[in-house]
């Protein structure tokens, strides 16, 4: 017998890469044929992740976790786990990078140690604050979350829809005055952008400012209407699985909103508002002239109109005073001041409410071209206003 060196080659299963099979016949009489099986760990396997899942809490449960069906709402919490794997000999470590591949964003990473041949779950919680859209304010659901450890990847895609917003009418209106404003959130996003109108459906909650202009029957107090809106909320919450909500409130709906963060609004499971940002069209922070002008007429023929009554600047001022804790919610709000007159002062305003009531202690002031009060409620004050403060991508809704 003799030392013959051959050159052999074999190809190599990608659905079994554990194996590796071939043969070679050096001459007429020899064959050499092999089957050879790596076994797992005897190489120095670099860490794996796979199993990637998301869930998210179901309202109003904080405590347990729900994998996510379809979709899941801006400013939720997102609960990503994935399985880390070692099948080395030896105990290893490593970094595990969390990604929304979409924006490119890195959303988290955690370390890791895992034992030889072992494998371990880890664990990262996403808020979605601003997954809805993009940094320039365009529509963005399709998301996709990718977590790596040591060049090996997982993804998982998940579709986050925005928040839905709440809408306050304000003194001798109804759910109606916001008719065309679920169109608008269509037209901006997608059918994804809910809007629900307080009174909509008088099922669920029903404010009572007066029915029309010029009501003289008894109404709800702002404490009531708070209530109602609290009403509204909550069922919103229900319905869309959404632990955060957005307000756009006109004229005295600012009021009552104010006054529901102040008493009644609690905070997310991770401690954040549930009104993310409370956007205000001519809100009289500071009351109304008319109120002083109509109410004592009012209450002179005999008819009380409680929220006439608590639109005077005197009880207004007494209401800043109580109210004033905004629990980390945004305040912005629009005006305009077209008319040289607002009722019997020579202040200019919308008709109702002067400038200076309406911007009263909020930094993100903004003018409107709007001709009058009830007009603030229109398209245009929705895409120049409403929907830039809205329409918030990851970075600006931090």
């Amino acid at each position: 017998f003799h030392d013959e060196h051959v050159q052999i080659e074999g190809s190599l299963d990608p659905k079994n890469p554990n194996l590796l099979q071939g043969k070679s016949q050096p001459d007429e009489e020899t064959t050499i044929v092999w089957n050879l099986t790596r076994k797992v760990g005897e190489c120095d396997e670099p860490l794996q992740i796979n199993d990637l899942r998301l869930a998210h809490h179901v309202f109003p449960n904080k405590t347990e976790w729900e994998d996510i069906g379809e979709n899941t709402i801006d400013g939720n919490e997102v609960r990503i786990t994935g399985i880390v794997v070692n099948e080395s000999k030896k105990a290893k470590s490593g970094t595990v990078v969390f990604k929304e591949t979409k924006s490119g964003e890195k959303i988290g990473e955690k370390v890791v140690s895992v034992p030889a041949e072992s494998e371990l779950e880890v664990e990262f919680i996403w808020d979605t604050n601003g997954y809805a859209w993009t940094d320039a304010g365009k529509h963005e659901s399709n998301r996709e979350i990718e977590a790596s450890v040591s060049g090996d990847s997982e993804t998982e895609e998940v579709k986050v829809y925005p928040k839905p917003v709440i809408l306050v009418h304000g003194l001798w209106s109804n759910g109606a005055a916001w008719g065309d404003y679920r169109n608008y959130l269509e037209e901006a996003h997608s059918y994804a952008w809910k809007a629900y109108a307080v009174g909509a459906d008088p099922k669920v909650a029903q404010m009572n400012t007066g029915k029309s202009a010029g009501n003289m029957e008894p109404t709800f107090s702002i404490e009531r209407n708070a209530q109602e809106l609290g009403k509204q909320i909550l069922h919103t919450q229900k319905t869309e699985n959404a632990w955060r909500v957005d307000v756009v409130a006109h004229s005295m709906g600012g009021l009552i909103s104010r006054y529901y963060i102040h008493h009644s609004m609690t905070n997310t499971p991770d401690g954040k508002p549930t009104i993310k940002h409370l956007v205000m069209l001519g809100t009289p922070n500071m009351g109304s002239p008319c109120a002083d002008l109509m109410y004592p007429s009012y209450k002179a023929l005999g008819f009380e109109v409680e929220a006439l009554r608590q639109l005077q600047p005197s009880v207004v001022a007494e209401f800043n005073k109580e109210v004033t804790n905004r629990k980390d919610v945004r305040f912005s709000i629009t005006y305009t001041d077209k008319i040289p007159v607002t009722c019997d002062l020579k202040v200019a305003g919308d008709g109702v409410v002067t400038r200076a009531s309406a911007i009263w202690q909020i930094a993100d002031v903004s003018h409107s071209d709007s001709l009058e009060h009830t007009a603030l409620t229109g398209k245009e004050d929705f895409m120049r206003f409403v929907r830039p403060r809205l329409a918030l991508g990851p970075k600006m809704a931090k």
